[in-house]
């Protein structure tokens, strides 16, 4: 009898010790969870505090699709936005993912109500496909110091230019190197380069050579230099056309010239 109770009493203290430790860890949890949201409360309060005093940025669109546009030309589109929030908004920066699209602010300060727009201007040059640029506009905005605008669409090819910049290497001085570019209209119809510009005396254009009847098209003849120096030389060539889309383009010019008996490693097609 005496051990049968004493194995009841013990018993007892071991569910007495188990309930107890589930009831400690069950007020942990519990007081772990308060801990969170007190912290959490005062936190989502001043966001919205912030959210509702300060200035706000609000753009009527995010994007722009041009749909097409040709090689070589130019698309601008107007971005408008204004200040919804209480106090002013200050455009801080505003920024481009490329040298071919410029973007410019029309006022830089808002206050509340105040509305302003954005002109973005994209040039294709020699882009093709589908294209994809980006504008940052960075202001004082605390819930969205940072909005993204995009502008996209097709880039169409009317000719196509082989090379599309000439590149004649290390030549010596007093030495001439010719370069030829081939010039072809993506149509079967022939075209007409009106004219030929160079922005560099010592990089000459020589008249535009057809293909022929059967091949549309033209070979135009680059001469750089002789060059009486060493030194690196650098041109724009501008052609002009009669084609409808493509009226004009550029092919960059590039060649080093080193003195005599330096190594030259330019070489004719």
């Amino acid at each position: 009898m005496i051990e049968r109770r004493r194995g009841g009493r013990e018993m007892g203290r071991v569910r007495y010790r188990a309930n107890f430790g589930m009831l400690a860890l069950f007020v942990a949890a519990v007081a772990a969870a308060c801990v969170v949201l007190v912290a959490t409360i005062p936190a989502a309060g001043a966001a919205a505090a912030q959210e509702g005093s300060g200035p706000r940025i609000e753009f009527d669109e995010r994007l722009f699709d041009f749909r097409t546009m040709y090689q070589y030309q130019e698309v601008g589109h107007t971005f408008m936005f204004r200040n919804v929030g209480k106090e002013t908004l200050k455009i801080e920066k505003v920024k481009s993912t490329c040298g071919c699209t410029a973007a410019v602010a029309a006022g830089k300060e808002l206050a509340p109500g105040e509305e302003s727009t954005l002109k973005v201007t994209y040039r294709s040059g020699s882009s093709r496909n589908r294209v994809v640029k980006r504008v940052y506009v960075s202001s004082n905005d605390p819930v969205e110091p940072r909005v993204t605008l995009t502008i996209e669409g097709e880039v169409l090819t009317e000719v196509n230019i082989v090379p599309r910049g000439v590149y004649a290497g290390t030549i010596k001085v007093g030495q001439a190197e010719r370069r030829f570019v081939e010039i072809t209209p993506e149509s079967p119809q022939q075209f007409k380069i009106l004219s030929v510009e160079s922005n560099n005396s010592l990089v000459r254009v020589g008249d535009p050579i057809p293909h022929g009847e059967d091949r549309p098209g033209y070979k135009l003849p680059i001469d750089i230099g002789p060059i009486t120096e060493p030194g690196r030389t650098r041109a724009k060539v501008k052609v002009r056309t009669d084609l409808e889309h493509t009226k004009e383009f550029e092919i960059s010019v590039y060649a080093k010239t080193v003195a005599e008996g330096g190594e030259a490693t330019a070489k004719s097609p």
